[in-house]
């Protein structure tokens, strides 16, 4: 089973440590993505879920054929469902 990023789910992997960086420090920034990519592995593997709490944020993905699409990464304190309908299409 492969994972995937959306084009939506890329940009909010990337902006995240960036902007962990930038309020907190370095080796935070490295650990939070570090945990991102552990519970990706964790939702990946159960390929069930379509929402995982992870720290401080949401990852939000649908199953494929041929595996994990991640769509978004959400903080907590957004409504997934506006966060998700305000991106459009995969």
């Amino acid at each position: 089973m492969t994972t995937r990023l959306s084009a939506s789910g890329g940009a909010d992997f990337g902006q995240i440590p960036r902007s962990t960086k930038e309020r907190w420090r370095s080796d935070r920034a490295r650990s939070h993505g570090a945990a991102l990519i552990a519970c990706v592995e964790a939702m990946a593997a159960g390929h069930t879920c379509w929402r995982h709490h992870c720290g401080h944020h949401n990852i939000v993905a649908m199953g494929t054929q041929t595996g994990l699409l991640i769509l978004a990464i959400l903080h907590e304190r957004m409504d997934p469902a506006i966060g998700i309908s305000a991106r459009g299409r995969p």
